[in-house]
């Protein structure tokens, strides 16, 4: 139940979901949900007991999210290995190549061509990217999206400061401003960019494009899309939309009764339910990508997005944790490894055909942290 209440209360009062947060700011947060859980647990209460009743009404599964209707067969992976995969040290992991995307580590970005350079602003941030020939940059504490052009000159300053939504071609980024438009940008090489603003009251965040130029967008307990046109309609079996795929066209998200589940954005239909958190989708729309145990979870999953059925299974030791998952490439994921009995840290590649190996070298994570680079 303790946990239950935790992940509520995330999904009630952070702009921004603890799947995308840093290492520092799980911690930060985390006491922020610790002060917090004692007055709302007696209001919670009630709602968690018909969570549970409704869990074990429609068997819930196992802890890797099977779906609840009848299992349906993995999507097919290129080679033989093993289901599950388990990580043992980080030292002791091969080094493979830098990570495709790009990365920031202390108050340096580490870009995809394998340059470096200081971050726009200099200051702590909590998520950024490249857009439009700039870079678009969220405070630390979240209250405010800076856009910085390419020299690192400020542009723009949005409040609040929700992470941007990305297209899977990097041309088209989408934000909150003025909390209750959102902004849907068309960005050129040069700098430039159209913007289209839409009205959304109560929206706290965007989550997602999907393939008719329209992104899914979060806010009061109420999962919504913006379309391409004028029109800004219910997804009615999501309260709490996370996650979009363009070239499947799906939506992932919490539902009112307390599990997850993913729909199509074309027919609002549920294609199915998981106990697992899905974060992202490939670029084709194969594959999702599905969290368990929470905010610092040991458990990361590679599903078949059609069915959820689980194609492969990265599984960390006990001291050992997973932080702001990134799909990496159509095949690939890339995440943020934590080693808290030796304080260390590292870049780890997860291939949906269950190869492993680090993609930056073991540094300390008391120093600085990595921050990935903010995809579809």
């Amino acid at each position: 139940m303790d946990t239950l209440i935790e992940r509520t209360l995330q999904h009630r009062a952070d702009v921004a979901p603890l799947h995308e947060a840093s290492p520092a700011t799980v911690q930060r947060r985390a006491a922020q949900v610790r002060g917090r859980r004692r007055a709302a647990a007696t209001s919670l209460i009630a709602g968690v007991a018909v969570v549970v009743a409704v869990a074990a009404t429609v068997g819930v599964g196992s802890e890797l999210g099977r779906g609840h209707h009848a299992p349906q067969p993995a999507a097919p992976t290129p080679t033989q290995a093993p289901r599950v995969v388990e990580l043992g040290s980080l030292t002791d992991l091969a080094q493979g190549d830098r990570p495709a995307i790009g990365y920031g580590y202390g108050l340096r970005l580490h870009l995809a061509d394998g340059t470096t350079r200081p971050v726009p602003g200099k200051k702590a941030y909590e998520s950024w990217t490249t857009f439009a020939g700039g870079f678009l940059v969220a405070s630390s504490d979240l209250s405010a999206l800076t856009r910085y052009a390419g020299d690192g000159t400020p542009e723009a300053r949005y409040t609040p400061g929700a992470p941007p939504a990305v297209s899977t071609d990097g041309r088209r980024a989408a934000w909150v401003d003025d909390g209750g438009h959102v902004d849907i940008a068309r960005g050129f090489a040069d700098g430039g960019m159209q913007v289209t603003r839409r009205a959304v009251p109560d929206v706290t965040g965007v989550v997602g494009f999907l393939p008719d130029g329209g992104v899914a967008v979060a806010g009061r307990g109420r999962g919504r899309v913006v379309d391409g046109g004028d029109r800004v309609r219910r997804l009615p079996a999501l309260v709490s939309p996370n996650a979009t795929s363009e070239a499947g066209a799906l939506v992932a998200g919490q539902t009112a009764r307390g599990d997850y589940a993913v729909v199509s954005s074309a027919t609002d239909r549920v294609l199915w339910r998981s106990r697992l958190l899905v974060t992202g989708f490939s670029s084709d729309g194969r594959y999702a990508l599905g969290l368990a145990d929470g905010s610092a979870p040991r458990t990361l999953a590679l599903l078949d997005a059609r069915t959820g059925g689980v194609v492969r299974t990265l599984q960390l030791p006990r001291h050992t944790r997973i932080y702001a998952p990134r799909w990496e490439d159509a095949a690939h994921v890339l995440a943020i490894v934590v080693d808290s009995r030796g304080q260390r840290q590292a870049l780890v590649r997860f291939g949906v055909d269950g190869s492993l190996a680090r993609a930056t070298a073991v540094t300390s994570s008391e120093e600085h942290v990595y921050i990935l680079q903010k995809t579809p």
